[in-house]
């Protein structure tokens, strides 16, 4: 399958890398230039962004699981606001704007 697929090209990467770094320290380079080439090979992933719970609609999705999006207006998030809620919101940001 593709994930045991991925896993497996993940490995091989690693091993590659690993042997790349036995070969780089066999020969005569800077302890700082070993060390900067282990820390562009061993660089961590990215975590994404965290919203804290009161930051977070919190309303159960059409899956049944807690809703995650950021907060915009009235405790909710784009996805579950109404309509009408969603025009006012945009008259309350016009009227903002036209005030700075």
């Amino acid at each position: 399958t593709k994930s045991t697929i991925n896993k497996k090209l993940k490995l091989l990467q690693k091993c590659i890398y690993d042997n790349l770094i036995d070969k780089i320290k066999e020969l005569d380079i800077e302890k700082d230039t070993i060390e900067r080439i282990e820390s562009v090979l061993n660089k961590p992933k990215r975590k994404p962004p965290f919203t804290p719970l009161e930051k977070q609609c919190g309303k159960l999705t059409k899956k049944g699981e807690r809703c995650r999006i950021a907060v915009c207006y009235k405790k909710t998030c784009w996805v579950h606001l109404t309509p009408k809620e969603i025009e006012e919101y945009r008259e309350l940001n016009k009227s903002i704007l036209i005030l700075i």
